[in-house]
């Protein structure tokens, strides 16, 4: 029987989340092992301790507490101090999303091909909500698409980053790279792309490309902005859409689903009766929407 078991939840162009199962024993550093992107490691349960080959500390132990910061490529070896196993989440950056975050912070990152200065970081009590709704909706295929997995995987990151930089001493805020003229610009142009193609596969980096920014500056200015997580504005505006298509005779959830971007008519009618508070069928029966 395999020791470790990884169930891959989430793989998209810029991030990708693994849930991994450990069984092993107390026992010394195994083999070197060495990260396929640039990797962020959440213990959910249990203790192992990662030896870094390198110039950063030698010894570091993973914990609930905080997560492990791992660069693509980087030699590492684990052991395990106690029996009992663990049991991991772990997300894998591309260079270009590493990079992007770890540069919003520090911009002595550049073009470092390891981005990640530090090899652990606090996990406070908002970044394991968002991990576990991030999980919880990927095991229930309940997941509003790529664009919110990796927005809130950026997003996860970058307070990640922050939290870490400042625990080891570094006290500057997140750098502002636009003026208020230039993020308006910037939020008001991807409204128009998604108002354009509302149904659309939209992904972060599609979206970032053709508005000329990179992901994770779009998801932070399109929040600063409009204060709404830019998966979120798309699903209401997706969830306006469906409203005004049964005002206007639609009768076919299949249909309405697969226009405007839901996986299916149970996805839609789930999100439409969180939103409204009734679902899609009842407001066709003519079911009034209750008052906020």
């Amino acid at each position: 029987m395999s020791l470790l078991h990884a169930n891959t939840l989430f793989g998209g162009t810029l991030a990708s989340v693994t849930d991994v199962v450990c069984r092993h024993h107390a026992s010394p550093a195994g083999a070197e092992e060495r990260a396929s992107g640039h990797r962020v490691i959440f213990v959910r349960r249990g203790v192992f301790v990662i030896h870094f080959e390198g110039g950063r500390r030698a010894r570091v132990v993973a914990e609930p507490v905080h997560a492990m910061l791992l660069n693509r490529g980087e030699p590492y070896r684990v052991s395990h101090p106690a029996d009992g196993g663990d049991e991991c989440t772990s997300m894998d950056f591309t260079a270009g999303a590493a990079l992007d975050v770890v540069g919003a912070f520090d911009p002595a990152a550049g073009e470092s091909a390891a981005p990640f200065a530090i090899a652990r970081a606090p996990v406070a009590a908002d970044g394991w909500l968002r991990l576990r709704e991030i999980r919880r909706a990927l095991l229930d295929g309940g997941a509003d698409g790529t664009l919110a997995v990796e927005e809130e995987a950026l997003v996860l990151l970058a307070r990640l980053v922050h939290d870490g930089y400042r625990a080891h001493g570094a006290r500057k805020p997140l750098r502002r790279a636009t003026t208020e003229r230039e993020s308006h610009r910037l939020v008001e142009h991807t409204r128009e792309v998604l108002a354009a193609d509302p149904g659309g596969a939209h992904t972060l980096a599609r979206l970032a490309r053709t508005v000329h920014g990179s992901p994770f500056h779009l998801t932070r200015t399109f929040r600063e902005v409009l204060g709404v997580p830019l998966h979120q504005y798309l699903l209401r505006l997706r969830l306006t859409l469906a409203l005004q298509r049964i005002d206007q005779g639609e009768r076919t959830l299949s249909t309405l689903a697969l226009d405007l971007g839901f996986s299916s008519h149970s996805h839609l009618t789930t999100a439409f009766r969180r939103h409204f508070g009734v679902t899609p069928s009842a407001v066709m029966r003519g079911r009034r929407i209750p008052a906020a």
